[in-house]
């Protein structure tokens, strides 16, 4: 992730967007000292999550998705109809 650009992207396997945060804070949990609190902070930083699914050999939305908008709005994104 520290490869001299701005954001990130990375895939992860879950039932929903916020089940997968979950998971996320659990891994890190698993792995490190840090507090709880810390580490929900550093989960807070995900502007945008998005489920698919597969659907005969292609990835297919599932309209589960996590959008915090109004950190996408103060970054100065435009938002598309489909977020």
């Amino acid at each position: 992730m520290s490869s001299g650009h701005d954001g990130s992207i990375s895939t992860g396997h879950s039932g929903s967007p916020e089940e997968m945060l979950s998971r996320l804070e659990t891994m890190v949990l698993m792995g490190t000292d840090i507090p709880l609190l810390a580490i929900r902070k550093l989960s807070e930083a995900a502007n945008y999550m998005a489920g698919t699914a597969e659907v005969e050999g292609r990835l297919v939305p599932t309209g589960h998705s996590l959008v915090r908008r109004k950190k996408l709005e103060a970054a100065a994104l435009a938002l598309g109809a489909g977020l």
